[in-house]
Parts: structure tokens; C-alpha cells; sequence
């Protein structure tokens, strides 16, 4: 459980950080991660132009690639039960 509580932690860290939004958080991938630059690159739904960036502090990145190494394929951020 103490492990749930972190990954929960975690993400509300993300979301305070970053100012990303909820449903931004739970789309992210590996593939959506761009360390160099320090942020997400978020495809947009329909109908938007450009993709959302999220720019992350040092702690976020650090969850972030902790996240990723968890999850290489699929969203990073996943519940109890390892779904997105």
C-alpha cells in the first residue's frame, strides 16, 4: 500500500509541478518524454493544431524517467492494477 501512496504522491507532485492537466498526465508515454529538453510533447486531440508541451522541474523529470523504466510501452502513470 505504502508503494500506492508513493505512486499517488508522485503524481500529484507532477501535476503541482508542471501545471500539466489530469487527463495530460494520463496520456503520457515513453514516447511523449523528451529528457534533453526537459518536458512532454503531448499529441493533441482533434481539431487542435499544435502539441501540448509540458515542461517539467528537476523532481518531475526524476519521476518521470522512473516512471519510464517502470513502463517503457503505454501510458507511465497507471493505476493499482497496471492499467492506464
Amino acid at each position: 500500500m505504502l508503494e500506492t501512496d508513493q505512486d499517488f504522491k508522485n503524481l500529484l507532485m507532477i501535476h503541482w509541478k508542471s501545471g500539466c492537466r489530469p487527463q495530460e498526465s494520463l496520456r503520457v508515454t515513453a514516447k511523449h518524454v523528451d529528457l534533453e529538453n526537459q518536458r512532454w510533447v503531448i499529441p493533441t486531440t482533434l481539431g487542435k493544431p499544435d502539441n501540448r508541451i509540458v515542461y517539467l522541474t528537476d523532481n518531475a523529470l526524476e519521476i518521470t524517467k522512473r516512471r519510464m523504466r517502470q513502463f517503457p510501452d503505454g501510458p507511465i502513470f497507471r493505476n493499482t492494477n497496471g492499467q492506464p
